[in-house]
């Protein structure tokens, strides 16, 4: 049973049968409530007096759930209410959450439309959120009614879910609801160079990782380190004794000898971050992705190995003043 309480400015909520008094509505958002209904919804109606305003709320949770009508006419000190059983209200919203496969950076967008109403009234949408069943509160009591959804109430695994319901000027049509799985975020993509900038054949190559990757979740990274060679800086053969694997795991050398390097040689690398609990750690051969790890973007650089430039059939430093 529910009774407005005008002078107190909130709806009492009671037991029916034992009149035990239950919970407390519209506290705070209520201005000489003298008038409630049940809409078509189930959600309770409830006209504002003093500010020619109807509220409507979740009448189980007691939830503010949106302006049914603002201050204006035709309005004027509201009373009572009477819901008209026969109005069927709009019909049922096409919508979609996006981004379809969100992860835990992403803020979720919920697109409504489609609603058809039997009156040809104009319609509105209103929206709630819930994870993994609960309802999504800002500030731990009111919930979120945007039809957007930060990232910050999500984590991984979870369940996100938008219900939508339309809404004319006389009632209110059947909700509808879409879900998605929150994502696991991939690490961020690392930036690498190799030192030494100008390297002459005597010297070895060596990954520098100008800034690390990564991960939103908080994820443990490591890297596979790739590299490739080349004569004309176009055609590139991969080494396959210098590069790491996924599938198992090896994660490749972060620097190589001088042994392999050649003059006017084009030597790449390719720096991947992967989560290092998804890794494959069996016996596959290949490098196929095994267990499904997880993998961020690659990085890749290049640098040529110094050339001749001299032409004393010698390479070193006199060639570096010739650049």
């Amino acid at each position: 049973m529910y009774v407005d309480s005008a002078g107190a400015n909130r709806v009492e909520k009671f037991d029916g049968f034992t009149g035990e008094h239950l919970d407390t509505i519209g506290a705070g958002k209520l201005d000489n409530p003298t008038g409630l209904a049940f809409g078509p919804d189930g959600l309770l109606y409830i006209a504002n007096h003093d500010n020619n305003r109807i509220l409507v709320f979740d009448p189980d949770s007691g939830d503010f759930v949106q302006t049914f009508y603002n201050r204006g006419a035709p309005l004027d000190g509201p009373v009572y209410m009477v819901v008209h059983e026969n109005y069927p209200g709009p019909s049922e919203p096409t919508f979609s959450i996006l981004p379809e496969a969100p992860n835990t950076t992403h803020d979720l967008t919920c697109i409504a439309e489609g609603s058809l109403d039997p009156e040809g009234l104009p319609i509105s949408y209103s929206f709630q959120w819930l994870i993994d069943g609960m309802k999504v509160q800002y500030d731990g009591f009111n919930p979120v009614t945007s039809p957007s959804l930060s990232h910050v109430y999500t984590s991984r695994n979870q369940i996100a879910e938008c219900v939508v319901t339309p809404h004319t000027s006389l009632g209110s049509g059947t909700p509808n609801s879409a879900t998605v799985a929150i994502l696991n975020s991939p690490p961020t993509q690392p930036e690498v160079s190799i030192l030494p900038e100008n390297p002459t054949p005597d010297d070895g190559l060596a990954v520098w990782i100008e800034e690390e990757s990564t991960d939103f979740d908080g994820d443990k990274i490591v890297y596979l380190f790739e590299w490739f060679s080349s004569f004309d800086g176009s055609t590139w053969n991969r080494r396959p004794e210098l590069s790491g694997t996924l599938a198992p795991y090896a994660h490749g050398s972060p620097e190589i000898s001088a042994l392999y390097t050649r003059a006017a040689q084009y030597w790449l690398v390719t720096v991947t971050p992967i989560e290092s609990q998804t890794v494959s750690k069996g016996n596959e051969d290949g490098r196929s992705l095994g267990g499904g790890a997880v993998l961020g973007e690659s990085h890749s650089f290049k640098i040529r190995i110094l050339p001749d430039l001299d032409e004393d059939d010698i390479v070193g430093v006199t060639d570096l003043h010739k650049l």
